[in-house]
């Protein structure tokens, strides 16, 4: 049976570990979009307050800044958790990481030893965003001495950003022979037997 490199080996996949450059360039346009997404959302706030409850005016002179920082904070977080979090579970990628052909995936060590890529679950595609809070104080830079290319965020939830321009990062497993007749696409999902491998030891 096909299976990765064997775990001794510091990086097991298939598919090439993103370069620092491309994450940063799919950063760039994902913050465009998140940003556009939050305006959008804050002005369906202030309609929603305004014009639906009949309260005052949330971006009025009288209203408190308090308030006007709540409203975009969390425009902020649900387009965050939405765009970024939702939109790079399972299959789906987000805008910046499809234009220079990036994925976000997990590895998992399977029963008999081998190793393959994952797609992400919801949970950990949205706890990864949570996280990223913790890479703020690196200022998002420690994929450029990390050897997996990770942040801190990447780290606590064990995911690898790998090379994917033509879809076909999971191509390679696509025919290992393992009883899962009702679920043909048995590759891309964690299995219950399966291990989350989060990086070989430090040589």
């Amino acid at each position: 049976m096909s299976t990765l490199s064997p775990v001794r080996q510091a990086w097991p996949g298939a598919a090439e570990l993103a370069p620092p450059r491309l994450r940063a360039a799919a950063w760039a346009v994902d913050l465009v979009v998140v940003a556009v997404l939050a305006a959008l959302l804050a002005l369906v706030a202030m309609w929603f307050v305004r014009d639906v409850l009949a309260l005052r005016d949330v971006w009025s002179a009288a209203a408190p800044w308090s308030r006007k920082a709540g409203v975009v904070a969390v425009a902020a977080a649900v387009a965050v958790l939405g765009y970024l979090g939702l939109g790079q579970a399972g299959s789906a990628r987000t805008v910046g990481k499809r234009l220079v052909g990036l994925r976000p995936v997990q590895v998992v060590r399977m029963p008999e030893g081998g190793l393959r890529l994952i797609e992400l679950r919801i949970a950990v595609a949205v706890l990864r965003q949570v996280a990223h809070l913790a890479d703020i104080s690196l200022l998002f830079l420690r994929p450029l001495w990390d050897r997996y290319r990770r942040t801190l965020a990447d780290q606590l939830t064990a995911v690898f950003v790998v090379v994917d321009r033509d879809e076909r990062c999971f191509e390679h497993e696509r025919f290992l022979d393992r009883s899962a007749g009702d679920q043909p696409e048995w590759w891309l999902c964690k299995q219950p037997d399966d291990e989350i491998w989060r990086g070989a030891p430090p040589a």
